[in-house]
């Protein structure tokens, strides 16, 4: 599996939420560095809607347990009995308003790529968030995919890219 940090110059490239996430997590790691070499409009990112709330709903969760809001074990639960910490989280934001401002473009979910995505489910056996991310690449000519998720490795129609600092 080629390494995120190996992506060609100029390469069009759509990111997944967990990119997002490491890079929130560790300023200094590959996920981090990846998204520098957007800043510089060295490779060009592309992300969509759906992954922009799938980043928002895991980095509110990961500053609830940084917060010491909740533990690590089923924070999800407890956030859900005690809504009113929502209130008081306010990082997950922050971070996921940067991810425009760092040149990555956010396409939208529509309709079609939603309609589409039933044939790659059923052709190639992702879960429908992945799905989503697949077909919204396709239908946009975006053949690189930067992320730590497994389930795309065996897709032969896009090059997968990874960190490996993890």
């Amino acid at each position: 599996m080629p390494n995120l940090c190996d992506i060609p110059v100029s390469t069009k490239v759509f990111i997944d939420a967990n990119i997002f996430v490491f890079s929130a997590s560790d300023k200094e790691g590959e996920s981090s560095q990846f998204l520098k070499k957007c800043l510089a409009e060295e490779v060009k990112g592309f992300t969509s809607v759906n992954v922009l709330a799938e980043t928002l709903h895991r980095l509110m969760i990961l500053e609830a347990i940084e917060k010491k809001f909740v533990s690590k074990n089923k924070p999800l639960q407890k956030i859900k009995k005690n809504l009113g910490l929502i209130t008081k989280l306010t990082k997950y934001i922050e971070d996921v308003e940067k991810i425009p401002k760092i040149g990555i473009a956010i396409m939208d979910l529509n309709k079609d790529i939603v309609l589409e995505s039933k044939k790659i489910r059923l052709n190639k056996g992702l879960m429908t968030n992945d799905s989503l991310i697949y077909t919204t690449m396709i239908q946009n000519e975006i053949y690189d995919l930067a992320t730590f998720d497994n389930d795309f490795d065996d897709i032969d129609t896009i090059t997968v890219y990874k960190p490996t600092d993890i």
